[in-house]
This record gives structure tokens, C-alpha cells and sequence, in this order.
């Protein structure tokens, strides 16, 4: 499994970039680690996933979406976690059209070219909620 996780020391962020093979397995060990990495956390917490490397099947996807649904601590159902994708492939338009769905939690998931631009979102998030 290749994939890095990193909590950002400025920011409520958790980085994760998939080198390899979008699994379920990995999926499941990014939710245990974010959980892990923001106990005691305020929310909202933000989750940057970078999947412009990784490759998947359609069958793997499926699996990969049910487990996301279930309102699991570190998923994208869980309401301190707010997901954000990095990249452009037909996963990522796919995993955001389904997680959108009531029977899939009906999440907003936004979607950046590049890390940077998604980081850049989250502060201007942060800040819009500061002064709200």
C-alpha cells in the first residue's frame, strides 16, 4: 500500500496522496488513520485526497463507495470530515456524483486540479466561517 498521510501543522487539513492502487483496503486504512491523526480535534476537518496516480477497477470502486457510506468515523459521512478530491479522472467524478446521492450521505465533495488550490480553498473556507 502506497499512500502518504499527513496532518498539516497550520491548518485542520490531513493530506493524503494515493501513489499506486485505489483499494479498499487503503480507503478503510485512510479513515482509521484520520481518525486517529484528529482525535480531539475541533471540527471542521478538512481531507485533501490526491488521486491523480492512482488507478482502480470499476468493481473496486463500488466496494470503496459502500464503505464511504456508512457514516463510519473518518469517512466522508462523518460529520467532522469534509473531503475534498485533487485530480481529474472518471473516479473522482464518479465517487463525487454517488456521494452526493441522500442514500450515499449527499455529501459535497469539491474537486482541484492541484494540491495547492485545494489547500488555498480551505483557508479561504476557514476564514469565510470565521467571520460568518
Amino acid at each position: 500500500m502506497s499512500i502518504e498521510i499527513t496532518l498539516l501543522a497550520d491548518l485542520p487539513v490531513i493530506c493524503v496522496v494515493f501513489h499506486e492502487a485505489l483499494t479498499l483496503e487503503g480507503v478503510q486504512y485512510v479513515f482509521q488513520k484520520s481518525t486517529e491523526l484528529t482525535q480531539g480535534m475541533p471540527a471542521p476537518i478538512y481531507r485533501i485526497s490526491d488521486i491523480r496516480k492512482a488507478q482502480t477497477s470499476f468493481a473496486e470502486m463500488l466496494k470503496i463507495l459502500q464503505a464511504a457510506r456508512g457514516g463510519r468515523a473518518g469517512s466522508p459521512t462523518d460529520p467532522r470530515i469534509r473531503q475534498l478530491f485533487v485530480g481529474s479522472n472518471q473516479w473522482i467524478n464518479m465517487a463525487r456524483n454517488v456521494m452526493e446521492q441522500p442514500q450515499f450521505g449527499g455529501v459535497q465533495i469539491p474537486i482541484f486540479a492541484s494540491m495547492d488550490d485545494a489547500i488555498a480553498y480551505v483557508r479561504a473556507d476557514l476564514n469565510r466561517l470565521k467571520h460568518a
